[in-house]
């Protein structure tokens, strides 16, 4: 009897599966990040609401939001940046290690054997995981970044504002605005080879 995990056509399916599976969790992940790009917004018009309040009577009608307002959206907020960055990093995870990912596959029936699909010789797949695994962690580490900066910006344009302030925060703000346009295009360098190496899937 001929074992089932040594025949050229299993190991081609079970190569498919994997495959199938790497691309799902990547897509996962750019859907992921497009949950991050619409956080940031949501946190920057709140933030834009909140340096524009004047009238405390009228905050509603005319679009604007409060400090009470602003520290509950930024409590939200901080909680949705981490669940996105959590279910990254298990994105990440998966693609830096392929084992798991047959480890985690259902088992399939050919010929009437079954055969594990993490036993395979997927050499290209660990390949490209890897490298979309070291993608991922750049995007990570650039997003670290855009929001410190992000922060950092909000800070000093609050301060700006305040007119007890007598520092000069312009070129502040514009070193910072600049550090933080040079981040997000970085983002999107990352994330377009990111789309570049999935087509090898």
């Amino acid at each position: 009897m001929v074992s089932a995990t040594t025949t050229t056509p299993q190991r081609g399916i079970e190569t498919q599966t994997i495959r199938a599976r790497m691309l799902k969790r990547m897509r996962d992940f750019t859907s992921y990040q497009g949950t991050r790009v619409a956080l940031y917004k949501e946190f920057q018009e709140a933030f834009t609401q909140n340096l524009n309040f004047t009238d405390p009577e009228h905050n509603i009608i005319n679009n604007q939001c409060t400090d009470a307002e602003f520290a509950l959206i930024c409590r939200i907020t901080t909680e949705g940046f981490n669940e996105v960055s959590r279910d990254i990093q298990a994105v990440e995870r998966e693609m830096k290690n392929i084992g798991d990912i047959g480890q985690q596959a259902e088992q399939i029936e050919l010929g009437g054997y079954q055969m594990s699909e993490n036993i395979i010789d997927h050499g290209e797949l660990v390949i490209i995981g890897q490298e979309l695994g070291a993608l991922i962690r750049v995007v990570q580490e650039l997003e670290k970044q855009k929001l410190k900066l992000t922060v950092n910006t909000q800070i000093y344009m609050k301060q700006a504002k305040t007119q007890n302030s007598k520092q000069d925060f312009g070129s502040l703000i514009k070193d910072t605005q600049q550090s933080l346009s040079e981040i997000v295009e970085q983002i999107n360098e990352a994330m377009q080879e990111i789309h570049e190496v999935m087509t090898e899937l």
